[in-house]
């Protein structure tokens, strides 16, 4: 397939990604993630982690398509999320938040970088709203200190 897009499109002219359905999604995405594509997975392609292992959520399923991409690539590709999932947050080396700020005359959209406690209470957030409770804290510091697992 890269073969035929090479020749077709001239090698660089294009970006390709990928998505399995059914038992062939992590294979198709592996594959594709090698050759250099981008991936999508989630509950909309398939329902299952493995041969008869249910998914419990759209979180568990990305969450192993990015610990594949960090064994099988070591680094040497990026993982961009934009999520409300707090799992799927709490798995990225660096945290982006983006917002918006209004002046008088514009809305201005702004991003900035997340680490230490300000990356705990953004993930805490994205559990508990607005009043963050020492649970919701708790949890958010568990969930990145698994990170590495």
């Amino acid at each position: 397939l890269k073969e035929t897009a090479d020749r077709l499109l001239g090698v660089g002219g294009y970006e390709f990604s990928a998505f399995g359905a059914g038992k062939m999604e992590y294979p198709c995405c592996m594959q594709a993630l090698l050759l250099g594509g981008h991936v999508r997975v989630g509950m909309e392609d398939s329902l299952y982690l493995g041969k008869g292992k249910l998914a419990k959520s759209n979180a568990e399923l990305v969450e192993k398509m990015a610990l594949l991409m960090k064994q099988m690539c070591a680094g040497n590709r990026q993982v961009l999320a934009i999520t409300h999932l707090p799992q799927i947050a709490a798995l990225g080396q660096t945290h982006y938040k983006v917002f918006k700020t209004d002046d008088n005359d514009a809305t201005h959209t702004r991003i900035s970088v997340l680490s230490g406690d300000d990356r705990i209470r953004e993930i805490a957030g994205m559990m508990s709203g607005a009043k963050l409770t020492q649970a919701a804290l708790d949890n958010a510091k568990a969930l990145i200190d698994n990170n590495g697992r």
